[in-house]
């Protein structure tokens, strides 16, 4: 990855979307057949909702490098988004008969049969992805989410607050917590942590007893 690419991909992970896209057009503007870029250029598309554009910086990635990993999991990442599902297992499927061993791989295709409600073939694939990585914050997410279809409470909350209190500001552990607050039928602190979510602030002071 470029000096460029790297750095865009950094402003993107904290939302500072505009200043990505202000380098991205430089870096373009240089390098108009760089795939890396295009891909950069596809989740900028993406954070500012335009799924048709990211679709098509990634067919120019894609025809320049096309067994990029990078680009074919962007558009996975696109099916799933837009519900395409089956295309979505189809191409999560071949990356992974490629890649065995990598645990992002593994994860992506557990929270598509947590979406799809084949609980069993995600609960296997997560388990996976913890073995490879024990650490990763999105296997543990689907994990937590797992255990509390699972009715595993306690592992559920032990799990949950160990990630609150790694990244209280991450997003996507703001919206497990909220789906375990529904589960565990308690409405209005989902209802209140929905609205601090809308005015960004943390979920670290939340309990889930």
């Amino acid at each position: 990855m470029s000096d460029a690419a790297a750095q865009i991909w950094r402003l993107l992970e904290v939302g500072r979307t505009a200043e990505a896209r202000k380098i991205l057009g430089s870096a373009l503007a240089a390098t108009p057949g760089d795939p890396t870029l295009h891909c950069c250029a596809a989740q900028v598309a993406r954070a500012e909702g335009n799924p048709a554009l990211a679709r098509q910086h990634l067919h120019e990635a894609l025809s320049v490098a096309p067994e990029s990993p990078f680009a074919r999991f962007l558009w996975f990442e696109l099916d799933v988004a837009e519900r395409r599902y089956v295309e979505a297992e189809q191409g999560i499927t071949a990356l992974i008969r490629e890649q065995p061993g990598q645990a992002t791989f593994l994860t992506a295709y557990a929270d598509l049969m947590l979406r799809t409600l084949h609980l069993d073939r995600a609960r296997a694939l997560v388990a996976e992805a913890l073995r490879l990585e024990p650490q990763s914050r999105d296997a543990r997410r689907i994990d937590v989410l797992l255990a509390t279809i699972e009715g595993q409470r306690d592992r559920a909350g032990h799990e949950l607050a160990k990630l609150i209190r790694e990244d209280p500001q991450c997003g996507a552990v703001a919206n497990t917590l909220l789906v375990t607050l529904i589960e565990r039928k308690r409405p209005k602190g989902a209802v209140r942590l929905a609205e601090r979510k809308k005015k960004g602030f943390a979920c670290a002071a939340w309990r889930l007893g």
